[in-house]
């Protein structure tokens, strides 16, 4: 091991000392500064000029910051790999496509279904056995079958893919003849140990479950919640019982979807003894009108992506479109799914998450409603098929990096922006209208000039002085050898300088370890759990014959 040489670099209240021997090409630098998509031509990269004439139609504040980019994400259910198991020679294929961060859409989080979502192929829980109030019989065997593999074969991808879960259903023998949740103090702790006993199942195959929502869209699930039982089950039980068996998986408030779920989010929110546990709030479909509120008190999700072909009104959509029996997968979802992003995104959210990553061409639920996804699978041709709409995703979350913050943008409801923690400018714009549009960008007083076509969308990379920060939502330091460390609220997110596989250290000053972990020569990031400690801390990482040691200041 070659021997730490120190230099003092202090900013704000940082404090770090480093060195490297070198660090390989980020992904970051082998995509195009701008690339554009349009109906017939996704994924293209464009050129454009920096002038001094014109007048901007966006202009981009910096110095003007939102909230904290924590990233995006997609949706592990059985029907996506039942669907992938067709084109069984594309897997590899598509979950590069997904996940890989330099020629895929660099998915950061999973989210997993407790038991059976909608897309499951029938309806089931883990704990079907009545009256199993201490889960004997526990078994998370019927997920072997397709959803471990597929969240594994992910993981090949993506090692540091970040996982959290929801159930739709209790087992039945804990919901009432009028199918609401039983409230019975019996019921509630077996219901608790159910989550549990998840988390637990995971870890045993090396699958770390961060957080659970304890139930999926409250108002309309098979089972009914009231809004004092949802929050007396997490302060009560689920928030006792995790600390009890030393689960460490955050407890959110979620996943939210009914319009009455939003009023047991604030109800929640405003709940000191629920608050002691819940790290934040899992919104989505009605729900962003209430981002803001929430924020306020926790970071808040957006937890599932509307799925197109509704048979009801819904904004961005043109309810003669909808089809009994298949779902459209066509570009104007995409343009509906890039306004849905901006829309949550301006609300507030810290983070967005895709519904079905994969389908087939059907696309039917358990409920029969055919719905779109990322990417589809003709069962008829075997055949893989990108949709427009994976390529929404990708513009946002390939470009757009954890840790990044949204900053102001002027001149146009169809623009937004967003600063990488390497000081790089994301600004992702729309052009709704039938005509291409040359668009006129304003950065740091330079005017960037490039067409977007007719109904199309485009991502623009601008490089910038990366610069050392603190403020009340992250604390970020970025070395010379590219080490990043963000705060997050269960610890910190530090980017990683290597594609070498090493393993790196969080440690108090006196050499205690807090946390450690190996990784792989695919991470680019690795999370670290620290919920306690503050003040003075130190990250050590090793890879080959390379020590980086950075100390820093926790102040939260």
């Amino acid at each position: 091991m070659n021997n730490i040489h120190s230099s003092t670099i202090t900013a704000v209240l940082l404090a770090v000392f480093t060195m490297a021997t070198g660090a390989g090409q980020s992904a970051s630098d082998t995509i195009p500064d701008l690339i554009i998509s349009s109906e017939g031509g996704y994924w293209q990269p464009g050129n454009f000029i920096i002038t001094t004439n014109g007048v901007a139609d966006v202009t981009v504040d910096e110095k003007s910051k939102k909230q904290l980019w924590e990233g995006f994400g997609g949706t592990f259910n059985e029907a996506g790999w039942d669907a992938l198991s067709v084109v069984s020679s594309e897997i590899p294929r598509a979950l590069k496509l997904l996940f890989d961060e330099t020629d895929g859409a660099n998915l950061a989080y999973g989210r997993m279904p407790i038991g059976a979502s909608d897309y499951a192929m029938d309806w089931y829980t883990l704990a079907e056995t009545a009256g199993d109030y201490a889960m004997d019989h526990f078994s998370i065997e019927r997920d072997r079958d397709k959803l471990i593999p597929y969240v594994k074969a992910a993981l090949e991808v993506k090692p540091d893919l970040h996982l959290w879960a929801s159930p739709w259903n209790p087992p039945s023998w804990m919901i009432d003849a009028s199918e609401k949740m039983k409230d019975d103090p019996q019921t509630q702790e077996a219901y608790a140990l159910y989550l549990a006993r998840f988390v637990e199942e995971y870890a045993k195959e090396n699958l770390k479950i961060e957080a659970i929502h304890p139930q999926n869209e409250p108002g309309y699930a098979k089972v009914k919640w009231s809004e004092s039982l949802f929050i007396t089950f997490i302060k009560n039980y689920l928030g006792p019982t995790f600390e009890e068996r030393g689960i460490t998986s955050e407890i959110w408030c979620g996943t939210m979807s009914h319009p009455d779920d939003g009023d047991i989010a604030v109800t929640c929110m405003n709940d000191a003894a629920a608050m002691k546990y819940v790290k934040g709030f899992g919104l989505q479909w009605n729900l962003e009108g209430v981002v803001a509120t929430l924020s306020r008190k926790g970071r808040v999700w957006q937890t599932e992506h509307r799925c197109g072909n509704y048979n009801f009104t819904a904004k961005y959509w043109d309810q003669n479109r909808y089809d009994p029996d298949k779902p459209q997968n066509d570009h104007r979802y995409a343009e509906e799914s890039w306004q849905l992003i901006r829309d949550w995104i301006a609300a507030g959210v810290n983070a967005y998450n895709a519904w079905n990553m994969v389908l087939d061409t059907y696309g039917k639920s358990l409920y029969d409603w055919p719905q779109n996804a990322l990417l589809v699978v003709d069962r008829s041709v075997g055949k893989l098929i990108v949709t427009p709409a994976y390529y929404v995703f990708r513009h946002f979350s390939q470009y757009v990096t954890p840790g990044a913050t949204l900053i102001e943008t002027n001149g146009s409801n169809d623009a937004l922006a967003f600063m990488n923690p390497d000081g790089s400018i994301i600004v992702e714009v729309y052009n709704k209208e039938d005509a291409s549009k040359k668009m006129t960008v304003s950065i740091t007083g330079k005017l960037y000039q490039f067409d977007v076509p007719a109904h199309g969308w485009g991502t623009l990379r601008v490089k910038q002085p990366a610069s050392a920060e603190n403020g009340s939502r992250r604390q970020f330091y970025r070395s010379s050898k590219r080490l990043e460390i963000i705060r997050t609220a269960g610890g910190h997110l530090v980017t990683l300088p290597c594609r070498e596989p090493g393993y790196i250290e969080l440690l108090t000053p006196d050499g205690r370890v807090l946390d450690s972990r190996r990784f792989s020569g695919k991470s680019r990031s690795i999370a670290l759990e620290n919920n306690l400690q503050i003040g003075l801390l130190l990250i050590r990482l090793h890879y080959d014959k390379t020590t980086i040691s950075a100390r820093f200041c926790n102040l939260h």
